[in-house]
This record gives structure tokens, sequence and C-alpha cells, in this order.
């Protein structure tokens, strides 16, 4: 007699509405630090030096925010599985 062997493949569990929120976080961030680090590079070495600052705190603000929603992103996975 023969084992039964399942050769369905295995799904990934569907996202739960937690990981939904977080995803939609991770990449509204992510297009924000884009989006920011467009306007820098547009604006090089034709803006005062002040105005250039204040875009380069844009962006590691935006860099940081999309770091941080990655994070909880990754730690909901790790903990829910989905």
């Amino acid at each position: 007699m023969g084992v039964a062997v399942n050769l369905q493949p295995q799904r990934e569990p569907e996202p739960c509405t937690e990981h939904k929120r977080l995803a939609k976080r991770f990449a509204d961030a992510t297009r924000g630090y884009s989006d920011a680090v467009a306007q820098l590079a547009k604006h090089r070495g034709t803006t005062s030096e002040l105005d250039y600052y204040k875009l380069r705190l844009l962006v590691d603000d935006a860099r940081e925010d999309s770091e941080t929603a990655a994070l909880a992103l990754e730690r909901h996975i790790s903990k829910h599985g989905c």
C-alpha cells in the first residue's frame, strides 16, 4: 500500500486587514520618498543653498518614514504569518 501524498501547491495565507493596511502605508511612504528624491534632483544646482537644504531634510524625513513603514510590515509578517 502506498502513502497518500498531497501534491497540491501550498497556498500562502490570505493577507489580513492589518497586513493590507501596512502594505498600503509602506507603498505610500515609498512613493513619498521617491517623489521627494525626484524634487531634490530636479532642483539640484538651480535653487539656493537654504532651499536645497530644506529639500534634503524632506528627503531624509521621507526615507525614515519609508523605513519605519517597511519595518512595521516586516514585523507583522513575521509575527502574524500573512
